[in-house]
């Protein structure tokens, strides 16, 4: 959702600050669209008495997040050039202002990502494509889910290649929505993913600066 040039302006404290509140703003965002115009996005999650529910959803979450990282390190190591250029775009504009960031930072970017982007773009703008539940069929789910993961990855213009891969992975996300009824399991997939990913990421770029010294 942040504009590329304007970030790689930032220092990594005030990149932070602003990833927080704007990644817990598009939930904020989600929530009052859903007061206002329906649907609800919170009705997705799990109350605070369905424990079972709420540890179901995380854990499913945690565990969906885990292929989607194998995939997405299969492709960052392909030789083709647009992989290359994303990796430089990412490298460039995102992962440099992350180098000084301490582990539970990217923990916190990767939560209110989780929670933020999935309230907006699966709980709210997929629900009010796909209207309610008992509606669902196939053929019906398509045209929504195709709608809401074009926004998704229109939401995050590093690159043209990351467009598309962000916008497959929200495909992804709308589909465990979908099979499960449950947000948290997209929340958790998508918080853990980003997570890991970033850890993975801002690892691979240290150990390459350092074999450069």
């Amino acid at each position: 959702m942040n504009d590329p040039e304007e970030l790689g302006e930032q220092s990594p404290q005030s990149f932070l600050l602003m990833s927080l509140i704007l990644e817990m703003g598009l939930g904020g965002l989600a929530v009052l669209l859903g007061l206002l115009f329906g649907p609800d996005p919170r009705q997705l999650v799990p109350s605070g008495g369905d424990w079972e529910g709420i540890l179901w959803g995380l854990g499913l979450g945690i565990l969906a997040s885990l292929p989607l990282l194998g995939v997405v390190q299969i492709l960052e190591h392909l030789p083709l050039e647009p992989i290359r250029e994303l990796r430089r775009s990412t490298e460039e504009k995102i992962l440099q202002l992350m180098l000084n960031l301490r582990t539970v930072d990217l923990l916190g970017i990767s939560i209110c990502a989780g929670v933020g982007e999935e309230l907006l773009f699966r709980g709210w703008l997929l629900m009010s494509f796909a209207g309610p539940a008992p509606q669902w069929t196939a053929a019906a789910l398509v045209l929504p889910v195709i709608a809401s993961s074009v926004a998704f990855g229109l939401a995050h213009p590093i690159s043209p290649t990351y467009i598309v891969v962000t916008g497959l992975i929200g495909v992804y996300m709308a589909l465990l929505l979908i099979w499960s009824g449950n947000l948290l399991v997209p929340i958790a997939a998508h918080g853990c993913y980003d997570f890991l990913q970033l850890m993975l990421a801002t690892r691979e770029l240290r150990k390459r600066q350092r074999s450069r010294v």
